[in-house]
């Protein structure tokens, strides 16, 4: 769009020649451009003047007046807010295997540690079976939980905990692992690690966990009320009895 014609710093030239200025606005401030633009001389006299004018103007580009904007907080798009993450209310958790583990026991003739795990996250306790003798135990039974983690998710861990089992003394730590459950992305996608165990030497811990943010489901709604048409089917049967009862009155009473 054009704006400003024959306004602003246009000059006349030589011999009175006008020289008109135009100005071009496109997309606003930050991109404006001016531009000057002579009329075409109608004589051959008048071609000396168009060599002043053109010598005068030339098609110039102006810096925006107005400097962007920075980008939004978080790095979201101006006009735009970040999408809420969404907090996981319920973890679930498989554990499937143990690698390297520590050696507990005597080690003769293969005895060595027999170890199970304990899951801790929410404030519940979770446990896997004993599997005897071996550093190196896959679960496949037993070993799938479920924690209610709502309003633990901000400070809240999920801790795990191998033990060697023992018959006649206090069964022994083979490591620990901890994940903070805010990490846990509410995707509903099981996702599988192998992670080392803290104070466990070379031993690891297989698992896979999933996050998932389950809503509450909707209050039922009451049932609406009766309408009126329904109310009088609902009656009918009474009014009906009523009124063969008066019918059998009125004619015991009549005369014979």
């Amino acid at each position: 769009a054009a704006a400003g014609a024959g306004a602003g710093t246009g000059g006349v030239g030589g011999d009175g020649m006008d020289c008109r200025q135009f100005r071009l606005l496109r997309d606003g401030p930050g991109s404006r451009w001016r531009v000057e633009q002579m009329l075409e001389p109608t004589t051959a006299d008048d071609e000396d003047a168009l060599d002043a004018c053109e010598s005068s103007f030339a098609v110039l580009a102006q810096p925006p007046d107005v400097p962007s904007s920075p980008p939004a907080a978080g790095g979201a798009a101006a006009g735009g807010g970040a999408e809420t993450r969404k907090e996981p209310t319920v973890l679930r958790l498989r554990i499937l295997a143990g690698h390297s583990l520590l050696n507990k026991d005597s080690g003769f003739f293969g005895d060595v540690s027999d170890p199970y795990v304990i899951a801790h996250a929410g404030g519940k306790e979770r446990r896997t079976p004993t599997i005897d003798n071996d550093l190196n135990p896959q679960w496949t039974q037993g070993n799938e939980f479920t924690f209610d983690i709502a309003g633990h998710v901000a400070e809240g861990k999920l801790r795990l905990e191998a033990f060697d089992e023992n018959t006649f003394r206090k069964d022994q730590t083979l490591g620990f692992l901890e994940v903070p459950l805010s990490g846990l992305p509410a995707d509903g996608a099981w996702r599988r690690h192998r992670s080392k165990l803290e104070g466990g030497g070379a031993g690891e811990l297989e698992y896979e966990l999933l996050a998932e943010c389950e809503e509450e489901a909707p209050a039922a709604l009451a049932p609406p009320p009766p309408t009126a048409a329904a109310a009088a089917t609902e009656d009918a049967p009474a009014a009906v009895a009523a009124a063969v009862v008066a019918a059998a009155a009125a004619d015991e009473e009549a005369p014979a």
